[in-house]
């Protein structure tokens, strides 16, 4: 089956290979953004998954999402959602401390919470029993951007959680 594919000199044409194509010649953006499904095992994001959309959709166990190494993977982005809820996810740098951002929690909607993520390691995020993560909702997300050195997160959650930082745990209550 051949690949389409969409250039703005050029329009839709085919081509060798397989799949779609709609990356734009001027700033490499793409029209669909790829869609990864986080459930009966475990995921290891690439350079190729660049603007992906990640659903965690487990029903039970833990589950790990692996995001590439900051290094020469500047632009790279993905967004990550809560699709259901009685799993525990990890979501684990690519290279040691690579994590960076901020984690907003609504604290069960009481009141709004802030805590950093700074050069950590894994992202703990859903059921866990045994830190503070027990309210977590469908719809909570984690926004991913690397600039070619470190990957930033924005972290929107219903609850706090957890970050690791070479066995380290910080709680983001």
């Amino acid at each position: 089956m051949p690949k389409l594919t969409y250039r703005e000199s050029k329009g839709i044409f085919q081509e060798s290979g397989t799949g779609v194509d709609f990356t734009t010649e001027i700033n490499g953006t793409t029209a669909i953004r790829k869609k990864v499904k986080l459930g009966t095992s475990d995921v290891t994001l690439g350079s190729a998954d660049a603007g992906c959309l990640v659903f965690l959709s487990a029903s039970a166990g833990t589950r790990k999402l692996t995001l590439p190494a900051a290094s020469n993977n500047a632009g790279w982005e993905a967004t990550i959602f809560l699709a259901a809820t009685g799993s525990n996810y990890q979501i684990i740098a690519g290279a040691a401390n690579e994590l960076h951002g901020s984690w907003t929690h609504g604290t069960f909607a009481t009141t709004v919470k802030y805590a950093p993520i700074k050069a950590h390691n894994i992202l703990k995020f859903g059921s866990y029993n045994y830190t503070a993560i027990h309210g977590v909702r469908v719809g909570d997300r984690i926004d991913v951007r690397c600039d070619g050195t470190n990957m930033h997160c924005t972290v929107l959650a219903n609850a706090s959680g957890s970050v690791y930082k070479n066995g380290e745990t910080v709680t983001t209550e």
